[in-house]
């Protein structure tokens, strides 16, 4: 009787460790700077950073990232009679780092307005700062690196040389 039930509890822990969730958080920062001229300013440099961080989690055999956060903000801003710019979230791709197939996708549109808030020192000039809830799934019964693209606009006055940029941040998960 004892064997019996010892081996019913050895079967249902291994079932429940099979199908067990690991969650793992990855973040990265990006610095980006931007050189441009005005005839009104002469050469600036117009710096600012990218955040980008999600959840990634397994339940064997699906694969999934969520929780997105991703910001976009300046430190140090310029004197706002020279401007600092506009910088605007175009999307993120999610590509498989070995076969460079295209998983997923979120535009701006899947993106609000950060519900858990964020802590800026009260200098920083916030672009934005966005959440997003979207889940980004895939099959796969092996260790998988996929690669996510932040894609970014940052956008001058027309009265600078050159005003418009677009801008990649790059974060990869293993899992």
């Amino acid at each position: 009787m004892i064997k019996k039930t010892s081996t019913l509890i050895i079967i249902v822990a291994l079932l429940i460790i099979q199908n067990a969730t690991m969650v793992f958080a990855a973040n990265t920062q990006n610095y980006i700077r931007h050189y441009a001229w005005s005839s009104d300013w002469g050469a600036k440099i117009f710096a600012f950073y990218i955040d980008y961080s999600a959840s990634n989690y397994t339940n064997y055999p699906m694969k999934y990232i969520q929780n997105h956060y991703v910001s976009a903000f300046n430190q140090q801003p310029l004197n706002p009679e020279i401007g600092n710019g506009n910088c605007y979230l175009v999307g993120i791709d999610f590509t498989d780092s070995s076969s460079g197939t295209l998983i997923g996708t979120l535009d701006s549109s899947k993106f609000i307005k950060n519900p858990n808030g964020s802590i800026w020192n009260p200098n920083t000039l916030v672009y934005f700062d966005l959440y997003s809830s979207s889940i980004i799934s895939y099959y796969s019964t092996s260790v998988k690196t996929i690669n996510a693209s932040v894609e970014t606009i940052f956008h001058l006055d027309p009265s600078w040389i050159p005003s418009n940029w677009t801008d990649y941040t790059n974060l990869s998960f293993t899992f």
